[in-house]
């Protein structure tokens, strides 16, 4: 083939690909400004109807919340009397923590796929059947082989749970307060963390004191089971499965203007449409949105390896190895728990205004400095103000946490992914996040015992300086956007990526037989 026909048909072929990524660039660019014409003026439709209801739905989701955060909480103060009453060692005590995580990891395998199937509601009726039956096996259990299993159903109605409770809060708020109303999520869960501390300190002396503690979660599982029956399904998920009456009728739960139902299940369509016409039937799959789990896998597997969940469960221990007695470490972990709920509640109002990403990058910095200042506490133990230095620092890490890892976490996973995939999505965040949570939780005690407190969390705190990067870096801002609109801002990005390597290979393109003035040419 001569050096002519060589320049054409590269030169052809070059032109094809230009072509088509041009054209990809510009279904995604009008992909995108469909989504923003698609969007209505939430603002004018938030009348107390609207407010009232969304105030109702923060709350009977919250639920699930209230009882994650008391049964994570509620180890804290069950430890010591496990300990006291059973003799149990600290492998046996790490297990007590750790085993919930493990039902986690199996709740959160098939949570997603049975949150898509049969609903947000139903799910969450069924979660609560399961705290009931896993509460009433720990505060009955005759030994502590039973307080494993009963701490493994608790795990697995955990993980399901969290998963329908964010998913149903995302998708019936209205846009405009989105973000504060599943951030309610997290302040629920830091609620029922302090609930569980002040439990822990009434029952502190009292004989199996720790039945009464792990059996209290029955009752919150009943209050939500029975305000849930009030609520309407999503009406985003009942249009993904084509049930468009049912879904006018939850709406009208919502809005009270029919022009208004009609206007809002007509823009769900539209956006669920452009995005199905836009990204085909690919939207269906992970694969396709594997950019957003790997994020979302990526700041799960941060939150955990933070040092915060592992301050909560053993807050007790740290104090007490800080140099503080047993009893006022029990009034420090009070505090430590009003610190969470207050630094949540501000959290509510800041996660809307400030933006996802600024409050990751914040709260991650606050947290790495803290948890270097909390490891030097320890290289100093003669230091005579060093339990001081422990709790102080422990509620900083605590606060920035509140206010960065806690919400904006769970609220990315709820806004990166499509209605169609999100319990999928939720389900796979949640897989990682007890794996993480069951590693750090299993080994903590351990790692106190053979590396030494100072290393142990001086560990957290790279950990923390590693997340910084990562967000920087790779973290999209999600605020006042929906899924299928930052798939396509993603896809977009990816797209002109290829625009640029494209005209790279093109500049380096160089036949066999061509000089460098025939190379130009191209």
């Amino acid at each position: 083939m001569s050096n002519e026909q060589v320049t054409d048909t590269a030169t052809t072929s070059h032109e094809f690909e230009l072509v088509e990524i041009a054209d990809d660039i510009s279904e995604f660019e009008s992909c995108h400004s469909s989504f923003r014409d698609l969007l209505l003026d939430q603002g004018e439709q938030l009348d107390w109807h609207t407010k009232l209801f969304a105030v109702k739905a923060a709350t009977v989701a919250g639920l699930g919340g209230l009882i994650f955060g008391y049964d994570l909480g509620v180890v804290s103060g069950a430890l010591p009397l496990l300990e006291k009453t059973m003799g149990l060692s600290k492998s046996e005590l790490e297990l007590v923590v750790s085993l919930m995580p493990v039902g986690g990891i199996l709740g959160a395998s098939v949570g997603g796929a049975i949150c898509d199937k049969v609903g947000r509601k139903p799910t969450i009726m069924l979660t609560n059947i399961i705290f009931i039956a896993g509460s009433t096996i720990l505060g009955f259990a005759p030994g502590l082989e039973v307080i494993f299993v009963g701490r493994v159903i608790i795990g697995v109605g955990i993980a399901i749970s969290a998963l329908a409770d964010i998913a149903y809060a995302n998708e019936v708020a209205p846009p405009a307060i989105r973000g504060a109303v599943v951030s309610c999520y997290e302040l629920m869960v830091t609620l029922g963390i302090l609930l569980s501390y002040f439990v822990g300190f009434l029952f502190r002396d009292k004989t199996g004191g720790w039945r009464f503690e792990f059996a209290g979660s029955v009752i919150f599982a009943i209050v939500q089971a029975l305000a849930m029956l009030s609520m309407p399904e999503s009406p985003r998920w009942l249009l993904k499965k084509g049930r468009r009456l049912e879904a006018q009728r939850a709406m009208s739960h919502m809005y009270q203007n029919p022009s208004v139902i009609e206007s809002q299940l007509q823009a769900i369509e539209n956006v669920q449409h452009s995005a199905q016409m836009q990204m085909g039937r690919a939207m269906d799959s992970l694969c396709e949105w594997r950019y957003q789990l790997v994020i979302i896998a990526c700041c799960m597997f941060f939150q955990q390896f933070s040092g915060h969940s592992n301050i909560l469960n053993y807050a007790v221990e740290v104090f007490s190895r800080g140099g503080m007695e047993e009893k006022r470490a029990q009034l420090a972990l009070i505090m430590l728990g009003i610190v969470k709920v207050i630094f949540t509640s501000v959290s509510l109002v800041t996660v809307d205004c400030c933006g996802r990403k600024k409050m990751l990058v914040a709260g991650i910095f606050v947290m790495m400095v803290s948890l270097l200042v909390l490891a030097a506490a320890f290289v100093m133990p003669n230091y005579k103000h060093q339990s001081v230095v422990v709790f102080s620092t422990s509620c900083v890490i605590v606060a920035a946490y509140a206010l960065s890892f806690g919400p904006v976490t769970w609220l990315l996973t709820s806004e990166l992914f499509s209605t169609n995939i999100k319990g999928k999505a939720i389900g796979f965040a949640l897989v990682i996040n007890w794996a993480g949570n069951f590693l750090v939780a299993s080994t903590f005690l351990t790692c106190m015992e053979t590396f030494g407190e100072a290393s142990t969390f001086a560990l957290h705190g790279l950990s923390c300086l590693a997340a910084l990067v990562f967000v920087c870096l790779f973290v999209p801002e999600t605020k006042d956007k929906d899924p299928e609109e930052i798939a396509c801002d993603i896809n977009l990005y990816r797209t002109k990526s290829r625009m640029r390597s494209f005209a790279k290979d093109c500049n380096s393109f160089k036949p066999e037989g061509f000089d460098s003035r025939e190379q130009n040419i191209i």
